[in-house]
């Protein structure tokens, strides 16, 4: 079975999300500083760009969620299947256990 590591740091998404809508502001106010458009154009074209930048963050938000749900799940799975192994193992050891000290009695009259 491959063993993949998956590291996932508190607040690594919110801080990529926050750091790429920062980036986004100063690029969009930066623009609007340096075009020749009048006011009402850089209104309508700064509502756009926001629209736009509204909607690419809600689509990266609920990707992020979809994946790390399916990790969680692929997790909970692995995690169900080396805890049944960790049972059946302790059930073998238990019999093993137990014929060891039977012949031990046997062995000694106990």
């Amino acid at each position: 079975m491959e063993n993949k590591e998956v590291v996932v740091y508190k607040g690594s998404v919110g801080a990529w999300i926050n750091g790429l809508m920062l980036g986004m502001l100063v690029g969009a106010v930066t623009a609007l500083l340096y075009t020749p458009r009048s006011g009402p154009e850089n209104r309508e074209m700064l509502g756009e760009k926001t629209s736009q930048i509204r909607e690419r963050a809600i689509e990266i938000v609920d990707d992020t969620r979809s994946r790390a749900s399916h990790v969680i799940e692929r997790a909970r799975g692995q995690l169900e299947r080396g805890s049944e192994m960790m049972r059946e193992h302790n059930k073998e050891l238990r019999e093993e256990n137990r014929i060891m000290e039977d012949q031990m009695r046997k062995t000694y009259d106990l």
